[in-house]
């Protein structure tokens, strides 16, 4: 492993990190005015900021979906070491490739429940 790698993963485990801190302050709250357009005219919108720390929350579940792409059987290491016998990359995107093609409606269905489930979530914070 060299340094460039090295610091790639520290860059992606701060950061990790970072959004897993990221979170409401109790009994602090401010309202934030943000400039765009409400009822067909550009008006100042009122955000509180933990609505919008309640929204960026939901980027917790993208570090769920690393960790089980990251340690599942396509990615593990005899995977990797397989995958750069023949020349082509284990990644994420693989393991989803390779989900499709093993259980195609099961990961179509929990991708589209979980799609749904978030997209309704952040609406929810967001037009309260």
């Amino acid at each position: 492993m060299n340094h460039e790698e090295m610091n790639q993963g520290r860059f992606w485990f701060l950061s990790d990190i970072l959004i897993i801190l990221v979170q409401p302050i109790p009994f602090y709250d401010f309202l934030l005015y943000i400039h765009a357009v409400k009822h067909q005219k550009f008006e100042d919108v009122e955000f509180l900021l933990s609505d919008l720390l309640y929204a960026f929350m939901v980027v917790r579940i993208i570090i769920i979906f690393w960790a089980a792409s990251k340690w599942s059987m396509f990615t593990d290491f005899n995977a990797k070491r397989v995958s750069h016998k023949y020349d082509f990359h284990a990644n994420p995107s693989f393991f989803y490739k390779s989900s499709l093609v093993i259980r195609p409606v099961t990961t179509v269905l929990i991708t589209v429940f979980l799609f749904i489930i978030v997209v309704a979530y952040v609406l929810w914070v967001i037009e309260r």
